[in-house]
């Protein structure tokens, strides 16, 4: 994978499109055409047409009034309902199927089933939430204030947590991240 760090606007961006769906498009390159599939919410919802037509699936969180969505979906039932309506699009499903997640409901007791829409997409960004979550919890890169610093520091939180990933998918057990990194420490420092 690739990052770009933001260091202020770019002057060979495109004008017709928004700076933060072109850094999006940018770090794609080299995966489009190649049949992955994009999960997005929906700050990038614009990128849905510009994807499809790099044969590129997408799946994700969409405002259906926002500017570069095509008027039809305002007719459409788009939504899943948590507190708020929330509407899913996605170019990788082809009909929409109902999959039971393994819970029961609270008030009926009956087994509950959501859209695989749903379902994928929660999976994808959960593994993004989850790894934002860890790394908000204890970071290494707030004490200093100079940016390359800081980005530095960040980039060591998210191979630590990398490697604390593979370590409980390789070998099987589950330990707590903050434990990780401090063995980790304690390795090093030996």
């Amino acid at each position: 994978m690739q990052f770009s760090i933001y260091t202020g606007k770019r002057h060979e961006m495109p004008k017709d499109v928004p700076s933060s769906e072109a850094v999006v498009l940018e770090l794609m390159k080299p995966y489009l055409h190649m049949g992955y599939t994009v999960a997005i919410n929906n700050w990038y919802s614009g990128l849905f047409k510009k994807l499809v037509k790099e044969k590129t699936n997408t799946l994700g969180t969409v405002h259906v009034n926002r500017k570069n969505m095509p008027k039809v979906f305002n007719k459409m039932n788009l939504k899943k309902r948590v507190k708020k309506d929330v509407h899913l699009l996605s170019t990788y499903h082809k009909d929409l199927e109902m999959t039971k997640t393994g819970k029961l409901s609270f008030k009926t007791k009956e087994t509950v089933v959501k859209p695989n829409i749903v379902m994928d997409y929660n999976v994808q960004m959960n593994t993004v939430d989850r790894q934002d979550q860890q790394l908000v919890s204890f970071p290494i890169m707030r004490r200093y204030a100079k940016g390359y610093r800081t980005v530095f520091f960040y980039m060591m939180d998210m191979l630590v947590y990398n490697m604390y990933v593979l370590y409980n998918k390789i070998s099987g057990k589950r330990i707590e991240f903050d434990d990780f990194r401090e063995d980790v420490a304690e390795k090093i420092l030996e």
